[in-house]
């Protein structure tokens, strides 16, 4: 799970790995204009796997947490910045456990 506050509000990302390394985006903000393509493309560039292996869903705020007014270019920004967060949580979740084994 990650969140992002900046000038244009909150959001908040969450992502899970599939058993066959696939990721599940869940993200807050409804898709205008190409944003859940966009933030997959942040997704999967973070965690350096190709963007077909990123499934991109919208939640409502209940399931995934408070993210504000969806408008304009801030959507990409804001949810960008959650998604960049969630990458680094998965990131060191997944290294933790391949050290472990």
């Amino acid at each position: 799970m990650g969140f992002w506050r900046d000038n244009t509000g909150p959001s908040a990302v969450g992502a899970t790995v599939q058993p066959d390394g696939n990721v599940m985006l869940t993200e807050g903000s409804v898709d205008i204009g190409g944003s859940r393509p966009a933030v997959a493309q942040q997704l999967a560039e973070v965690l350096g796997i190709e963007v077909e292996g990123v499934n991109p869903q919208v939640a409502d705020t209940d399931s995934i947490g408070y993210t504000s007014n969806t408008g304009e270019s801030g959507v990409p920004f804001k949810v960008g910045g959650a998604a960049y967060e969630t990458d680094q949580n998965v990131k060191r979740q997944l290294i933790d456990r391949a050290a472990k084994i």
